[in-house]
């Protein structure tokens, strides 16, 4: 698709020279790029932007054939003076895959991703700072088990993950996020990106955040997510009055259906759900959750559905107590690292906002699971 209207506008001419060799790249390899295109550059900061008069073609924002696309779980990264550099491993790749990688580091490099990775993503930039690792991991078990240098912890922000190959995105990479985002469309052929703008201008957005909530968001992207609806239940374990025990794990499981219902398990000792997500939007899908689970726990226990109304009340009660201590110890003990640390700033601005979610989700219901749906 010949395209003589894209334009890059940038405020460092670098930048502006390498968003415009990445553009003709993925052109003239049977990429397709929206006429109303405009990559900008500002700061540092990268964004993809459509004129809005040019919209309304039903034409994709971008389209990459599936050779444009960078497998990099072959390649070793390092970093040196701050520039992010591929070591190795760039034998699988292509002759036009080569040259994009290259403007993708070169890119990074230009606009001082690697120096803001190492601190502003938490697990590189706290993981010196061993009790607050450990309040992060009471809530998130996984958070900072491998130790990775700031180079790929940075990449990993970066991929798709493709048919269980991890995968850069040329232009598509530049997108912001924004829960109501484009979502990434794949076939057999190519991945498509929608023209998907949240506001009033011409920036359009990706979602690639699926249902992270706010602390993954922090701990994964690095930065505090006020637009994101969710916010998972850490993992935990409390008395049912009569019932037995709730136990929360945090084994996520793929959502396929709008109320995201965990896998449930009941055994002696009381009901375990692999998960519970709570969604400022529809705050009564949590209620609802919890109440069939425990329905089916009381039925177990030869009791009637008021006991189990009962008890929906009560562990409402309880997931929202013990949840606010466990983010309440992650801001004690980031607290005195925000002056000197943008990571833990980042990280107790996120924990202020996931606790707001958790409490309009379980506070007001701690007592009614007819809110609507």
């Amino acid at each position: 698709m010949t395209n003589p209207v894209n334009k890059v506008n940038a405020d460092i001419p670098v930048l502006g020279r390498l968003l415009q060799v990445m553009m003709d790249l993925v052109m003239a390899h049977g990429g397709q790029v929206h006429p109303g295109v405009r990559l900008v550059a500002r700061d540092g900061q990268l964004a993809v932007h459509c004129n809005r008069s040019m919209c309304d073609d039903g034409l994709p924002l971008f389209r990459l054939p599936r050779e444009l696309l960078i497998p990099v779980d072959s390649i070793q990264w390092s970093s040196h003076d701050d520039r992010l550099q591929a070591t190795s491993g760039l034998e699988p790749l292509t002759a036009v895959q080569r040259e994009l990688l290259a403007v993708h580091v070169d890119l990074y490099n230009a606009s001082n991703k690697l120096p803001w990775a190492a601190k502003h993503l938490p697990v590189v930039a706290l993981r010196s700072h061993v009790p607050l690792v450990d309040a992060i991991q009471a809530i998130r078990p996984g958070f900072g088990r491998e130790a990775h240098e700031a180079a790929w912890t940075f990449i990993r922000t970066r991929v798709f993950n493709l048919d269980g190959k991890r995968v850069l995105m040329p232009l598509m990479d530049l997108l912001n996020h924004h829960p109501k985002g484009g979502r990434f469309q794949v076939d057999a052929s190519s991945m498509t990106m929608a023209v998907a703008q949240t506001g009033d201008d011409d920036e359009c957005f990706a979602a690639y955040g699926g249902r992270r909530d706010v602390l993954d968001m922090a701990l994964h992207y690095g930065y505090a997510d006020s637009r994101t609806p969710y916010a998972c239940v850490a993992p935990l374990a409390c008395g049912l009055p009569g019932l037995g025990r709730l136990q929360i794990t945090s084994r996520r499981v793929q959502a396929l259906h709008p109320l995201d219902p965990p896998q449930i398990t009941y055994d002696d000792a009381g009901v375990t759900l692999s998960h519970l997500t709570c969604d400022r939007r529809h705050p009564g899908r949590l209620h609802t959750v919890l109440r069939l689970a425990l329905l089916g726990l009381a039925k177990k226990r030869g009791q009637g559905g008021d006991g189990a109304g009962r008890a929906v009340r009560a562990a409402a009660g309880q997931i929202l107590e013990d949840n606010l201590a466990l983010l309440q110890d992650v801001a004690r003990l980031a607290g005195p690292l925000i002056r000197d640390v943008p990571a833990a700033a980042m990280l107790s601005e996120a924990v202020s906002l996931q606790a707001g979610i958790l409490r309009d989700v379980l506070q007001p219901a701690a007592g009614d699971s007819s809110q609507g749906r």
